[in-house]
């Protein structure tokens, strides 16, 4: 079995004209009990954590390679299933136009919204820290709790 070398978690989010925030949430239209979740996807051997985000990012939206892409500190790392080995996910934000969002084909359902039901949709823990952190890093305060 050929495991990923490391896996990538990106938020994409839009800046709006009245300068709030829209952050974009997925999820895999065949099964809409899942969760929403950021785009997340494998890195490959020789790859670059940014590399692979671009490119899943490309794949999975229809984000251009050339967006601006932020490395975010969040980090997690989850057993690959079999017992035998943990993987780290590097987590990046990327921002874009709304209308720049396309997911692939019929796989994707994608929902724009506020950070505070952004992170109420996200199912993972880790992609609820990446929102955290970005939207700390665009100015706004920690808040916990």
């Amino acid at each position: 079995m050929r495991r990923a070398a490391f896996a990538v978690l990106v938020v994409p989010y839009a800046v709006e004209i009245d300068g709030e925030v829209a952050y974009a949430v997925f999820r895999d239209r065949s099964a809409p009990s899942a969760t929403w979740s950021a785009l997340t996807g494998e890195g490959a051997r020789g790859e670059t954590p940014l590399d692979a985000a671009r490119r899943q990012a490309w794949r999975a939206a229809g984000v251009a390679p050339d967006a601006t892409f932020l490395a975010l500190d969040s980090r997690a790392t989850f057993d690959t299933g079999d017992g035998m080995c943990e993987i780290a996910e590097y987590a990046f934000a990327v921002r874009v136009c709304r209308d720049e969002v396309l997911p692939s084909g019929h796989e994707l359902d994608h929902h724009w919204a506020s950070y505070e039901i952004a992170n109420g949709l996200l199912g993972c823990g880790a992609d609820r820290n990446a929102l955290w952190e970005l939207r700390r890093r665009l100015g706004h305060p920690a808040v916990c709790g």
